[in-house]
């Protein structure tokens, strides 16, 4: 997810994510969020698989967040970005069986 939003947002490559309106928009506000404030504009939710976490919402600001990372020291400095926090909030589900489901 991330590699395919990053080629179709930052390089223009045609994907099954180019074709999302308003997604290059969305990474970009977030970006800048990101560099003004030094964290995300909201957490991303993500449900617990087997094979990891799949996000469900944000994965748009997942993929900024990532990609501000990447960026140099040097590069922060020049467009005066703050310092990301490495921790950031994320909300996680947790997916229960129908037996799970007392919580007392």
């Amino acid at each position: 997810m991330a590699e395919q939003m990053t080629q179709a947002y930052i390089y223009g490559m045609t994907n099954a994510y180019s074709s999302i309106e308003s997604g290059r928009e969305r990474m970009a506000s977030a970006l800048i969020f990101i560099a003004r404030n030094g964290h995300l504009p909201r957490a991303p939710i993500a449900v617990e698989g087997k094979d990891g976490l799949q996000f469900v919402d944000g994965s748009h600001r997942v993929v900024a967040w990532v990609t501000y990372r990447e960026f140099t020291e040097n590069q922060r400095k020049e467009v005066g970005a703050k310092e990301i926090d490495p921790a950031q909030a994320i909300w996680v589900v947790i997916q229960m069986s129908e037996t799970d489901t007392d919580l007392t």
